[in-house]
């Protein structure tokens, strides 16, 4: 083997975050499911406006979505600017 590994993850969440926010909390799942992690305190800090902290586990249940199927993740998120966002990830 080369070293790589390669999959999708996949996630559910209303677009009240920004872009960048989804993809860093979708990286943070991502990790998680490599490294066996089970529950993660996630927190970004900024501005006032852009700051939001919570956060992120898996019970390791596996779901399907639409077809594909993984290991579940899920996040319940404070925001600064919009209160709670929850997120669900499929790894």
């Amino acid at each position: 083997m080369n070293g790589y590994r390669w999959g999708f993850t996949f996630l559910k969440t209303e677009g009240i975050l920004s872009l960048d926010d989804r993809i860093a909390l979708l990286h943070e799942a991502t990790a998680m499911y490599i490294d066996g992690q089970k529950i993660k305190s996630i927190k970004k800090d900024g501005h006032e406006e852009l700051g939001y902290e919570g956060i992120l586990r898996s019970k390791g249940n596996f779901e399907a979505w639409e077809g594909w199927s993984g290991v579940r993740f899920d996040a319940d998120v404070d925001t600064n600017y919009s209160g709670k966002v929850k997120l669900s990830f499929l790894n």
